[in-house]
Formats: structure tokens, C-alpha cells, sequence
């Protein structure tokens, strides 16, 4: 069966901009396609890449997350804290992982 879900490439991943029924670890064959598609005001994540810089330091080594400047879950578990922003309603929530800015997100040669 094929299904067209729009997606956004963010921090090396591709996130769905609408709610998917995918089992967890699925696997599954994309097909891509670079139309441009304007993205819903929703998506302007300008409001939570604002939070992150000013108090993203007290959440170092967390997932946090987020809509817009409001923090609605945070720890150690992504799945746990994915699990909480749902259960609060958000269908497509923000979240990231918090590292220090000199951090980079991968390991040497």
C-alpha cells in the first residue's frame, strides 16, 4: 500500500508533519520527493529553538519536549518523554535531545 506523508528533514531526521500508525520499529521503503510543499504555521519552530537557547542549559543530557515556549516534558527516556507529550495532546511534539553547544552529535575518525 502507498501513502503520501509530508515530513521535514531536521537535525539528520526525517520528521512526520502529521500523525503516522507505523508499529514501533517498523520497517518500511520511502520514496522522496522534493516539491516544494509549504509547510503549516504550526511547523515555525522559531518559538522552541528560542526556549532551547534560553534555558536549554538546565536540561543538559535530557530530551525535552516542547510546544512553542512551553516545556511539556523532560528526562532521560525520549520514548517516555514523547509518550508524556502525546498523553497531553500534542500530535506531532518537538523533541530534542539537550547536549552542551560545544558537543557535537557524533565521534571522531
Amino acid at each position: 500500500m502507498k501513502r503520501h506523508i509530508h515530513v521535514v528533514f531536521e537535525n539528520g531526521v526525517l520528521r512526520p508533519l502529521e500523525p503516522v500508525d507505523f508499529a514501533e520499529r517498523q520497517e518500511l521503503v520511502m520514496t522522496v520527493s522534493e516539491e516544494e510543499v509549504p509547510l503549516h504555521p504550526k511547523f515555525d519552530v522559531s518559538a522552541e529553538l528560542r526556549w532551547l537557547k534560553e534555558n536549554g542549559s538546565q536540561f543538559l543530557d535530557q530530551w525535552v519536549a516542547l510546544d512553542g515556549d512551553r516545556l511539556v516534558s523532560h528526562g532521560r527516556n525520549a520514548k517516555a518523554v514523547y509518550d508524556e507529550a502525546r498523553a497531553a495532546g500534542l500530535m506531532c511534539p518537538y523533541l530534542t535531545q539537550v547536549t552542551a553547544p560545544d558537543e557535537h552529535p557524533w565521534g571522531g575518525w
